[in-house]
């Protein structure tokens, strides 16, 4: 970007700090080093202040030109134009980049979309001001300890908030939500038109939706909404996409109610066709972005959609569009369900682009937690409630699988959940399938016809309800878990771990048998895509135990016979995977995931408690097979370095990994003497260390296990190791460039 004296502008820290700027794009160095890329943007204008509140504005766009993180964006003329696209990305021009005013940064310091615009803009926040915005319908769900607790029994109680609306005319109605005077609007408008110019791929969007709602097992929002809702947006990118940005804001400023009598048929018309919210847009990205993404580990065909667009930047593109809706939804003082929703997809999507590690997919989780209790989502619904069962069902199932993904990141990176457990009451969803509510014909009577007194289906089908009610049953157990290993010191310590796991097993075993993972299920017919599940929960279930034994463990500073049979069985189950050769996308998707977070930490356990009893000449117990430890530790070295792509989210994790495991075989093949034999069966230990390190970035060479093997360490000790590990640091997401 030039001034007008021809020379290269700084970017604002540099102004401002009246230092030298390389003028590097998106980001320059000095805020790299600094660490404060988030705020390294070119304005164009850096002294322009704000125009006069009475000055009025239109919404035509600026004539300028703006440097963002996707190029150069020329604002001339009445749409947005397709931006100066990086050499590297010069082939890829159909997708628009969103205005610069909002940008949308991607590195390691901020990979989620701001809220707000960089205030280096000039103007007032994106935000809508208190005179343009129209009020909420409420702060949300109110406890018994809140301040409006004491007036339940009060029909007209005054909140923070109400429900008034302005008394003119509707003109004027739709003009307090949308201003031509507001700067905000202007900006927000430019995003919305953004958003809105993208659906001219509206025909892949829709075909991923179709596959993602066909093929996901396990969402709990993807058969909540017909596919008829996503035909409605095909003829929204021809339209006026100003007036449609400006139309669809003001009904998401509106609150979203539901009537007591709305069926579950038509629930989609509150949020589609004249009564288009950014929410539902934000959704359908959402989803269309995990289909792509995951297809994107399975292609075997073209790298291009039929628009001749990479796949892996219109993946991006989509997420930045949902990124973008959820933006112009914080917008408002409410919430509602299609929110929440959008971000539960949303969140997903984030581990898929930038790995569970990310600090965007923590950051994603928080906005989710925060919506989720804002909406009461974890309390039961009063018996006087009046929605309808579909979406009790609905929330409730939101519930529960935000419940469990929340305790699997906040154990994956040793975190307090964001969802406290003991603050909910809320049951768990029904059995169901979603479709029996969209029946004409259906009334509740139906129900307990085909659920026993569990809520489990007697059918003995497996359904997107099942999953979730028995990930959520695990993750109960899993938060118990976390508060006595996250918590402070605790009193009779041995005893609640003996109790809990005594409640672990039981729980396990009242989950239908159909339900609980055999290892036959691969060979006797059951999909591929079942049979991955079956294994996940079976390993969620064998890691809630894995981590009762370390706590019994960690005074003793020694692996016991109980630590090194979980450790063995956890081991053994994971390690079906690299054996599983299917086009399951699925198993593509999660086996890095698997291999990380239950074969590293239990391998880890059995081959170092190994290492040190071949040293003390002692045997390790009957029920374990040294061979078998051996062999199962060497396949899962080879198999982390290739479970995921160099550019992918957990590339560095799995690299650092198997160079872990490899100098442990080392360590245990030359005590043992079977170094050489080992090296004519496939060098599972020099060669793998010298090919894992030397395709290693710096961030993952970090993780170098010498200092521990120089040392007597135990299992412990590596388990304690494996949990200080600086997850985030490990992770370093490409720019997003479109």
């Amino acid at each position: 970007m030039l001034r007008r004296n021809g020379t290269r502008s700084s970017c604002e820290p540099c102004r401002k700090a009246k230092v030298k700027c390389d003028h590097h794009s998106p980001f320059c160095q000095r805020c790299e080093a600094r660490g404060i890329s988030a705020s390294c943007v070119y304005h164009p204008a850096p002294l322009t202040r704000s125009p006069a509140p009475d000055v009025r504005r239109t919404h035509k766009l600026s004539t300028q030109q703006y440097q963002t993180c996707f190029g150069v964006l020329d604002l001339s003329g009445d749409r947005l134009s397709e931006p100066t696209l990086p050499s590297t990305q010069a082939s890829f021009t159909a997708p628009l980049a969103p205005p610069a005013k909002m940008q949308i940064y991607t590195n390691a310091a901020s990979n989620a979309i701001h809220s707000r615009p960089p205030s280096s803009f000039g103007g007032s926040d994106v935000e809508l001001n208190a005179q343009s915005a129209p009020k909420a319908a409420g702060s949300g769900y109110y406890g018994s300890t809140s301040y409006y607790s004491v007036f339940d029994r009060v029909d007209h109680v005054p909140t923070a908030t109400t429900d008034s609306q302005p008394s003119g005319p509707a003109g004027d109605t739709l003009s307090a939500g949308i201003r031509d005077d507001d700067p905000g609007v202007s900006r927000s408008l430019q995003l919305g038109s953004w958003i809105l110019q993208n659906l001219q791929h509206v025909s892949i969007i829709q075909s991923l939706v179709d596959m993602y709602i066909r093929t996901s097992q396990v969402s709990p929002t993807a058969t909540l909404i017909p596919l008829k809702a996503v035909e409605t947006l095909q003829h929204l990118a021809s339209g006026d996409v100003h007036a449609l940005a400006q139309k669809t804001t003001r009904n998401t400023q509106k609150p979203l109610q539901v009537p007591p009598e709305m069926h579950a048929s038509t629930f989609s018309t509150l949020f589609t066709g004249d009564n288009l919210r950014w929410e539902f847009l934000g959704l359908v990205f959402a989803w269309a972005g995990l289909a792509l993404s995951m297809s994107l580990l399975n292609e075997k065909g073209s790298a291009t959609t039929p628009d001749g667009i990479s796949k892996t930047s219109f993946a991006q593109l989509l997420t930045a569009c949902s990124d973008a809706c959820i933006t112009l939804c914080r917008q408002n003082a409410h919430t509602n369900d299609i929110l929440s929703w959008c971000l539960y997809e949303n969140l997903i999507l984030l581990t898929f682009q930038h790995g569970e590690a990310s600090h965007a997919s923590w950051q994603r989780l928080g906005d989710l937690s925060t919506d989720i209790l804002a909406l009461g989502l974890h309390k039961e619904p009063a018996a006087t409630s009046t929605s309808p069962i579909f979406l009790v069902q609905a929330r409730k199932k939101l519930f529960s699988a935000a419940f469990r993904v929340d305790k699997s990141i906040s154990t994956f990176f040793g975190r307090p959940p964001r969802i406290p457990g003991h603050y909910c009451d809320v049951g768990l969803p029904l059995d169901v399938d979603d479709n029996l509510f969209h029946q004409e014909n259906f009334c509740v009577d139906h129900l307990r016809s085909v659920l026993n007194t569990a809520g489990w289906n007697i059918d003995c089908k497996i359904r997107p309800a099942s999953w979730i009610r028995m990930r959520h049953t695990v993750g109960k157990v899993t938060e118990e878990i976390l508060e006595l290993s996250l918590g402070g010191a605790q009193d009779n310590l041995v005893y609640k771990v003996q109790d809990i796991l005594t409640r672990c097993n039981e729980t396990w075993n009242r989950i239908p048998s159909h339900l609980q993972y055999k290892h036959s299920c691969w060979n006797d017919g059951t999909p591929p895509g079942t049979c991955l599940m079956l294994l996940l929960v079976y390993l969620e279930h064998l890691q809630n135990e894995f981590q009762l034994q370390r706590l019994l463990c960690r005074q003793q500073r020694c692996a016991s016979d109980a630590l090194i049979n979980i450790s063995m069985r956890m081991l053994t189950a994971a390690m079906i995977l690299p054996g599983i050769q299917v086009d399951s996308v699925n198993i593509h998707r999660d086996r890095a995931w698997i291999l990380l977070y239950y074969a590293l930490p239990s391998a880890g356990v059995l081959a170092i408690d190994l290492r040190m009893r071949m040293q003390q000449g002692s045997n390790p117990p009957r029920s374990i097979s040294k061979s078998e430890v051996i062999r199962h530790t060497s396949v899962l070295a080879a198999s982390l370095q290739w479970a995921s792509e160099p550019s992918g989210g957990n590339h560095n994790l799995c690299a650092g990994a198997a160079k872990t495991l490899s100098r442990i075989l080392d360590e245990i093949l030359d005590s043992s003497g079977q170094r050489s034999e080992m090296s004519t069966s496939g060098d599972v230990g020099g060669t793998m260390s010298g090919t894992v390190s030397g395709n290693m970035s710096p961030m993952a060479m970090d993780m170098d296990y010498s200092m521990l093997v120089e040392h007597d360490v135990d299992s412990e000790t590596f388990l304690n190791w494996f949990d200080n590990l600086e997850w985030e640091t490990m992770h370093q997401p490409v720019p997003l460039q479109v």
